[in-house]
């Protein structure tokens, strides 16, 4: 059987973006994760992206944009050369000029009680809302945390934040306002990191409480799309795998590629 890990964030209902001209606000996660190695998520147009090829960035088409603006990623800016939007699905491909550090592989192989991490840029955690909730009030930053699908319907994935019990992970986390464009990913067995939906959405605005939901949009169906939009220079897996993702390249200067770390913990196997 196959295993997973896990993460929560705080989003906008699917019908409410966390990212547009103002959207999507950060990971809220009340025991945040160390950002892994082979982590490579940064801002874009106000909101968050991900690193997927070379030169290739992926985010929430909501989010906007425009040619010449930059990525910023591990204090690093990286000037927009072209962007590809999807006809229908809320996701936009875009160039950057210069070779990022570090990119994800993109697997469409994601399923119901998956473990997932999960990472945007954005208002992190702030003041504690009653017994069980987090305001978004917390700086701007880059944030990791952990949460599990709880539902695939069609191409929307669901994660709902629990704040205690049984079902809250370590590190439980959900979107909020500037996480749009975020990663949801699945660790391979090497500690790689796979993107397996884009965030889009969450279900309170301001505020994180327990039973909050995070959504994402599940790349499964925009694989070809991917491949063909970047003339095959994003790394897309083949269904059932999700190792060997998440490169690193060597620094300036450097003289070999930095190894991938199993950072992640253990994967939770599926029930």
């Amino acid at each position: 059987m196959r295993t997973r890990t896990r993460i929560a964030l705080s989003l906008i209902p699917c019908a409410v973006a966390l990212g547009a001209a103002g959207g999507a606000q950060a990971l809220i996660v009340a025991n945040e994760m160390q950002r892994p190695d082979n982590g490579f998520v940064g801002r874009w147009a106000g909101s968050s992206a991900v690193a997927v090829g070379e030169h290739w960035v992926l985010t929430a088409a909501h989010v906007g944009g425009s040619v010449g603006n930059n990525f910023r990623m591990q204090r690093r800016s990286f000037e927009a050369t072209a962007m590809i939007r999807h006809h229908s699905a809320d996701l936009i491909l875009v160039r950057v000029a210069e070779a990022l550090p570090g990119w994800h592989g993109i697997t469409g192989d994601v399923s119901k009680r998956d473990r997932v991490v999960l990472a945007g840029v954005g208002h992190t955690a702030g003041a504690q809302v009653g017994k069980h909730g987090l305001d978004w009030t917390g700086e701007l930053r880059a944030a990791w945390g952990e949460n599990t699908i709880q539902n695939v319907q069609g191409d929307t994935l669901a994660m709902r934040y629990f704040a205690k019990g049984k079902k809250a992970l370590p590190h439980e986390a959900a979107f909020a306002y500037r996480d749009s464009g975020g990663g949801v990913f699945l660790q391979g067995a090497d500690g790689t990191l796979a993107l397996a939906g884009v965030a889009v959405g969450a279900s309170d605005f301001g505020r994180t409480m327990h039973g909050s939901m995070s959504y994402a949009l599940s790349l499964g169906s925009y694989l070809d799309w991917i491949a063909e939009a970047t003339n095959g220079e994003v790394d897309v897996l083949g269904a059932g795998r999700v190792d060997g993702v998440g490169y690193a390249l060597p620094a300036p200067g450097g003289v070999a590629t930095l190894a991938m770390l199993a950072v992640l913990g253990a994967r939770r196997r599926r029930g």
